[in-house]
């Protein structure tokens, strides 16, 4: 995205072609080494290094952390729909955040009160999330769960990881 890099004319720092390359090269593959980036630059590790540090310490570029779900264990993610009874949908969304795997809690309108996405280790773990965690909640009347068949893209800083 060309308009996430700031021109010559900001009053920011202005980007050579060498700078535009290492955040193309980053944003493709951003756990490369800078040793690998040197090497298909044409340029040495430390210009690489340095570029680095300067554009991070010119808030051109910021390094977060990404976590992996499934590197830490985690293979399902779990969309679950909650109908609630004799209790308000506040009350029972706050009960329901506090599961350490509830990724989010969200009220929602239509057929259910509540959607809820969950992390589990394995199909085990689904139940035991569904059937322990979820469906003993005073005010959860009905639940309808939602296997993810695949996660195309995971977004980690929505989520709290112990």
């Amino acid at each position: 995205m060309a308009s996430e890099v700031p021109s010559s004319s900001d009053d920011r720092l202005a980007l050579d072609d060498l700078d535009r390359d290492i955040i193309a090269a980053l944003r493709a593959d951003g756990r490369v080494s800078n040793r690998k980036l040197a090497r298909e630059l044409g340029v040495n590790e430390a210009t690489v290094s340095s570029r680095i540090r300067r554009l991070s310490d010119e808030s051109v570029i910021r390094v977060t952390a990404v976590t992996d779900m499934t590197a830490l264990g985690y293979d399902q993610l779990v969309i679950a729909f909650i109908g609630v009874a004799g209790r308000s949908v506040t009350e029972v969304a706050d009960e329901l955040a506090r599961i350490p795997e509830a990724m989010s809690v969200g009220v929602v309108f239509g057929e259910h009160d509540l959607a809820v996405t969950l992390l589990a280790r394995d199909l085990a773990h689904v139940g035991e999330l569904l059937d322990g965690s979820v469906g003993p909640v005073n005010g959860v009347a009905r639940v309808d769960c939602e296997l993810c068949l695949d996660v195309r893209r995971f977004r980690s800083e929505y989520a709290v990881f112990t």
